[in-house]
């Protein structure tokens, strides 16, 4: 039988962080410019990825404390349905904190922005066929987003991911050095 590993509730989403440090560390325009563009796709995934992780974990973390108990078992049944990390970032916060992100602005509507180019890397959709000297071509994805992504896009896929963090951590009801000391926790940083 496997050794079963544990970890703190925080502690996926460090090692998460741990990665996106050390790729964007690394990011330098003069690099190949494949590998480049590789590593920035890497980065976009990986920020919104953390976003769920730790939604996922803190949430389940909060209802296991009173006054948010009484909203276990719906985090609980959410979580075993799969829910998208746009139900969850929608409809969690509301529903614990009677207040949620607002996604037509602010930081809501930045990490709407990253998730859906996020989105668009991981579901391409086939364009017309191509005819070239009466030559159909068929299966063909347009990639020029891809081809145009930089740096900046990684760099603020990060520092997104960030601030969601450190915005449901404000809507929880921290603040000063409590939300200091919380962000610190899930993120390893003192604030977004």
């Amino acid at each position: 039988m496997a050794k079963q590993v544990y970890s703190s509730s925080n502690g996926m989403v460090w090692e998460y962080i741990k990665i996106l440090d050390r790729i964007v560390s690394n990011l330098r325009p003069t690099c190949n410019k494949d590998e480049l563009r590789q590593d920035i796709s890497l980065c976009i995934l990986l920020s919104v990825m953390v976003v769920e992780t730790f939604i996922n974990l803190f949430f389940q973390v909060i209802v296991s404390k009173t006054p948010y108990d009484r909203h276990k078992d719906y985090i609980c049944k959410s979580l075993r349905r799969r829910d998208s990390i746009d139900f969850k970032i929608k409809n969690w916060p509301k529903r614990l904190f009677k207040r949620g992100l607002d996604f037509s602005s602010g930081i809501g509507k930045k990490f709407s922005d990253v998730k859906n180019l996020r989105n668009r890397l991981m579901h391409f959709s086939s364009i017309e066929p191509l005819n070239i000297d009466g030559h159909e071509i068929h299966g063909l994805s347009n990639i020029n987003f891809y081809e145009a992504l930089e740096v900046s896009d990684a760099m603020n896929a990060v520092k997104v991911a960030e601030e969601t963090i450190f915005e449901i951590l404000k809507l929880s009801g921290l603040s000063g050095s409590n939300l200091a000391a919380q962000m610190r926790r899930w993120t390893t940083k003192g604030h977004a």
